[in-house]
């Protein structure tokens, strides 16, 4: 069994970070991968990059259009499957947070 934890996001190449689980995995072994959608729709990153855009020089800033791109419907299943993982599940979780309103 292999857990994974955004690390297909900071390899930079979906398909070619997959192919290691795929290779030393025994066939039908789980692999389990945890990824964010759409920046937009997760509040925590998409304000943490706002910041990080006003304190950080552009050149030292990951790049966020590809973490965004990889929330393209179906996409990242594809990679997976293109690396060799042959049954890919997808499901999406989403819950919500309450935080305390600052004074104005």
């Amino acid at each position: 069994m292999a857990i994974s934890q955004f690390a297909f996001l900071r390899e930079g190449d979906v398909a070619v970070s997959a192919k290691e689980p795929s290779r030393v995995l025994k066939d039908g072994a789980p692999f389990s991968v945890a990824a964010w959608n759409a920046m937009e729709l997760n509040a925590l990153i998409s304000h943490a990059v706002q910041v990080l855009r006003r304190h950080v020089p552009t050149e030292l800033l990951p790049d966020f259009d590809y973490l965004n791109e990889l929330a393209i419907p179906g996409l990242r299943e594809r990679l997976l499957r293109e690396a060799g993982i042959p049954t890919v599940y997808t499901e999406m979780l989403s819950w919500q947070l309450s935080t305390p309103r600052q004074p104005p």
